[in-house]
């Protein structure tokens, strides 16, 4: 942790968190005496994650070489090193100079490998041109190559076709049938909306698990028909069980009959969930360089680059561009505040009369308060804010686009910006509390708790506004004042948020309007078929 510059504060509390602990372990109700700990990390700590991050980033480093091109993953103690070249041979070579480095690190981390684990690929679409059969020896083991590996539970074959993964599915949802077998039955055992939901649970989640890798929806380049016969009928397999319908029953209609989403459709949702989360944050970046920087470097001989194919990822995102005319996306960060970041302080009432006799006891001047307000009626969803000789208005759009709490948040953020503008030509602020009232709890605990993924742009906004008046000696506080109750300022904000209704929409939201009416519109044909 020194060597990632982690502060010096949280480096001891990470050793006073590591230290001096002690257990025991009862077993049939004997309590053995307590022993001290001196190794390893915690169970079931939300810290113990993050530690071994920093105990396996020297190994994930040492296998990273731009000079072998290589590249590592690693997900917990689960180590992946990927390289690639002209021959086999060379890339074994390369792959036992790498580990290599993993024996050297093992040994000043305290650790071993598992030879019994090792395992070796080679991955190319024209087999016949290379040496499939080239293995590598890693400190005299023998490691050879195999048609297909696991990782992450997915099944990766050679060529990328993902049949082993399909066979390797099958295998195990065959278990869990016969598991389900012994507690379903025609006449007896759950109801059918039980046997759905232990379906549903159990083994839907097995035959989708990794679609986003191996999955080609209808309309991409590499869709297969027999691919979606296959997981149709294993889809209708288990629904026949649990309903106990003959096996002549179509599978369409059991889908009918216990309101299940034909599998393409739920697989072609997880794809497009997928992407959308890898176009608003990073992780779609990183995959598209580290192609690129390959395809560089697969140069002929000749100097001609070869022919290369289109990544799924390219073309599943010109898909999404095609069928939702989705071509930007606000983007995602991991967080919203960082944890050591103090959120603004947010004053909730205990009740309704509370609230009221709080706001009539506010001496702050006039000019430091803004009440904000949020509406839905109308078809439309609208934002309002109210100040002394200030009033700002936003229409936010339909139901396909934001809720009411969108419209409520979005006045709150608005009312914090303008009390920011207050402040920073102010010049006596140090010391002043500028505060937004709100008739939304919703929307002062989401500001409160910091944590949401869905309004991450507005919660940073407010973040932003937060730390700009605390930089300059003053605070913001949110209030929560009851609605309805005579309070003029929030008479004032209800008033210019139903006025927002006639706004225009802004050309964002028009965008986004057009995109959640195609999408209904796919929605609408999907259920009709």
């Amino acid at each position: 942790m020194k060597k990632r510059r982690v502060p010096k504060l949280l480096l001891g509390f990470v050793k006073d968190f590591l230290r001096d602990r002690r257990t025991t372990i009862t077993i049939d109700g004997y309590t053995t005496t307590e022993r001290s700990v001196n190794v390893g990390i915690p169970q079931g700590s939300s810290l113990s994650p993050i530690l071994y991050l920093f105990y396996n980033a020297d190994l994930l480093e040492a296998c990273d070489d731009i000079r072998l091109r290589t590249s590592s993953t690693g997900f917990v103690d689960d180590v992946n090193i990927l390289t690639y070249g002209e021959f086999t041979k060379r890339n074994c070579r390369v792959l036992s100079e790498i580990y290599d480095r993993c024996e050297q690190w093992s040994k000043t981390h305290g650790t071993k490998f598992s030879k019994t684990k090792h395992e070796l690929i080679h991955f190319t679409r024209t087999p016949k041109w290379f040496n499939m059969n080239a293995g590598v020896e890693l400190t005299g083991h023998q490691i050879d190559s195999k048609s297909d590996i696991r990782v992450l539970e997915v099944q990766l074959d050679s060529k990328l076709r993902w049949a082993a993964h399909m066979h390797h599915v099958e295998a195990k949802l065959v278990i869990r049938q016969k598991a389900m077998q012994t507690i379903t039955g025609s006449t007896w055992g759950p109801s059918v909306a039980a046997g759905k939901q232990i379906y549903s649970a159990v083994a839907r989640p097995l035959l989708s698990h990794g679609a986003a890798i191996w999955y080609m929806p209808q309309g991409v380049k590499g869709h297969r028909k027999g691919l979606n016969a296959k997981l149709r009928s294993v889809q209708g397999r288990a629904l026949r069980q649990i309903t106990g319908a003959y096996r002549a029953t179509s599978t369409e209609a059991l889908q009918v009959e216990t309101n299940t989403a034909p599998i393409d459709i739920h697989l072609r949702k997880l794809v497009q969930k997928s992407i959308t989360n890898m176009n608003s944050r990073k992780s779609g970046e990183v995959i598209e360089a580290a192609v690129r920087r390959i395809r560089n470097d697969l140069i002929l001989k000749r100097g001609r680059k070869p022919k290369l194919r289109k990544m799924s990822l390219q073309l599943k995102r010109k898909w999404m561009e095609g069928t939702l005319g989705q071509t930007k996306m606000e983007r995602s960060h991991p967080y919203t505040a960082t944890p050591w970041s103090e959120p603004p302080r947010v004053v909730i009432a205990a009740n309704k009369e509370m609230s009221i006799s709080q706001h009539r006891l506010d001496t702050s001047a006039s000019k430091q308060r803004v009440y904000s307000d949020g509406s839905g009626s109308r078809g439309d969803v609208t934002a309002a804010a109210v100040g002394i000789n200030w009033e700002l208005g936003k229409r936010l759009g339909g139901p396909t686009l934001a809720i009411t709490h969108h419209g409520e948040l979005e006045g709150l953020v608005a009312g914090a910006e303008h009390l920011a503008g207050v402040a920073a030509e102010d010049r006596e602020c140090h010391g002043k509390i500028y505060k937004v009232y709100s008739d939304s709890q919703a929307s002062l605990k989401t500001v409160e708790a910091m944590i949401s993924t869905k309004d991450q742009t507005r919660l940073q906004r407010v973040q932003a506004v937060h730390e700009d008046i605390r930089s300059r000696g003053a605070t913001l506080e949110l209030h929560w004042v009851a609605g309805h109750a005579g309070v003029l300022g929030n008479e004032a904000a209800d008033k210019v948020a139903d006025g927002a209704h006639d706004l225009p929409l802004p050309l964002a939201e028009r965008q986004r309007t057009e995109v959640a009416a195609r999408l209904a519109l796919i929605q609408e044909q999907a259920r009709q078929t």
